[in-house]
């Protein structure tokens, strides 16, 4: 059975990208566009891995999400992709339980990797 992975990003061309990158992967790939979506399909279905963007529109970050995964004891690792990166982010995604993060614009080889050690974990 290939790992479930939630994709929470609202960019549409992202989650385009992204979509085309871990399919060809052969992840078993679910989207939701906000943290509030995410929050929902976290709370109703097992995922292996949560890949959230760290800004999203509706109030609901991806440390809010983050923090909701340790806070459940939900066995997720979970991925930061953020283009604001800085030592006050790094320091609460850390306390979060954040695995790691993909910069944006990110480098597929890149999101490769970092999804591969997540999930091997």
């Amino acid at each position: 059975m290939s790992p479930r992975i939630l994709l929470v990003e609202d960019e549409p061309g992202i989650q385009l990208a992204m979509k085309g990158l871990l399919r060809r992967e052969g992840y078993d790939l679910h989207v939701a566009g906000s943290g509030t979506e995410a929050l929902d399909r976290l709370g109703s279905a097992a995922f292996d891995l949560l890949l959230t963007d760290l800004s999203l529109p509706d109030g609901v970050s991806g440390l809010d999400l983050a923090r909701h995964v340790k806070q459940e004891g939900l066995a997720v690792p979970v991925i930061l992709i953020t283009a604001y990166g800085s030592e006050r982010i790094a320091q609460e995604a850390d306390e979060a339980g954040v695995f790691d993060y993909v910069p944006k614009p990110f480098n597929n080889d890149q999101v490769r990797e970092v999804v591969r050690r997540a999930l091997a974990r």
